[in-house]
């Protein structure tokens, strides 16, 4: 048996292997260590066990401890397909690992959003959580069971809320009671991100009377208790309001999309024809939301239909979003705004990262 311990690079996603722990058992007895290693420990390295983002021919050291283990990696292919006890794949990763203390080769296989598939001659039989395959490109940004990759943000007096943000039936969902006196609570990614493609489906209640929204590029300032950066409006009382983009940049707090000012300037008139936002109240239906960040431009499609395709030059990039470090890189995240009672539902979060 043995423990592994890897570490991932937030900028890169790249994947750091710094060593195992090995139990070797017999008759239900540990009887050795044989293979056990640690970076830093008589030589040991940490190895680059799988980089962000594979290309074929790329090849590497997955473990770096002389004469205990010294696994090399090469990715020979990253559209592979598989077909396994537990279905079939595509766009899968394929490696072949080789090391210079053994002879032969293993064969590893990994599927997109759901991990390794094949080991050698041992095939996935099972698998938990959601089933919906991830395309080749894009990352999944939520595994179906956990919060794990994202974090709650709030204000100290919004600690006991925390558990307004959980995971139902396969999906994050935000619920806050109608006498709520919260303020803001979001829920953020870890990671960063610039320059991006980001899908989700998102699933409202006409009943509820709260707003949220989806932010891009952001960031929270715990010491100020205030989150910077633009967001894309989602608000069931007005769904016609959903795709437009606000800035909650604590020096703006304007609509970046349409150009109208402050909160209340926002009307009906301002959606394009032939926008449309559905209520589950009576019946399981989602929505497709698509962003799209590239540069100072943030495009918004809400089911099928384009609402803003907006240039921020000269706000996104003006001192004051310099200064907080958003608006063109930062974190993704979800919104419960203050007071007023909420109950919305988010799946399959996706995101591709453009060059």
């Amino acid at each position: 048996m043995s423990r592994n311990y890897f570490a991932i690079d937030k900028v890169t996603n790249d994947l750091y292997y710094f060593g195992e722990d090995v139990d070797i058992y017999r008759d239900g007895k540990v009887v050795g260590h044989g293979g056990a290693w640690w970076s830093g420990v008589n030589g040991a390295k940490f190895g680059m066990m799988m980089p962000g983002k594979p290309k074929v021919g790329e090849k590497f050291y997955q473990e770096l401890a002389p004469k205990v283990a010294m696994d090399r990696c090469e990715v020979v292919a990253v559209s592979a397909q598989i077909k396994t006890p537990a279905g079939e794949f595509t766009d899968c990763l394929r490696t072949q690992e080789t090391s210079p203390l053994e002879s032969g080769g293993s064969v590893k296989v990994y599927a997109p959003g759901v991990g390794m598939v094949r080991d050698d001659e041992f095939l996935l039989v099972k698998r938990e959580g959601p089933t919906r395959h991830v395309k080749a490109g894009w990352t999944s940004l939520f595994n179906g069971k956990n919060l794990d990759g994202w974090v709650v943000k709030c204000l100290p007096q919004d600690n006991d809320k925390r558990g307004c943000w959980k995971v139902v039936n396969g999906t994050i969902t935000a619920e806050t009671p109608s006498d709520s006196k919260h303020n803001y609570i979001w829920l953020l990614t870890e990671q960063e991100y610039d320059d991006f493609e980001l899908r989700m489906k998102v699933q409202t209640y006409a009943s509820s009377t709260g707003n949220s929204g989806i932010q891009v590029r952001s960031r929270y300032d715990d010491e100020a208790g205030w989150l910077d950066g633009p967001q894309v409006d989602i608000n069931p009382p007005g769904p016609w309001r959903c795709g437009f983009i606000y800035d909650e940049t604590r020096e703006a707090r304007v609509w970046l999309w349409p150009d109208v000012g402050r909160p209340a300037n926002a009307k009906p008139e301002h959606a394009p024809k032939g926008c449309k936002w559905f209520h589950a109240d009576d019946k399981d239906v989602w929505n497709d939301v698509h962003i799209v960040c590239k540069g100072t431009r943030i495009k918004t499609i809400m089911n099928g239909v384009t609402i803003a395709d907006c240039d921020g030059a000269g706000r996104l990039d003006d001192e004051a979003h310099r200064s907080h470090n958003v608006g063109l890189k930062g974190h993704i995240g979800l919104q419960i705004h203050p007071g007023k009672h909420m109950l919305i539902r988010f799946k399959d979060i996706e995101v591709r990262e453009l060059e």
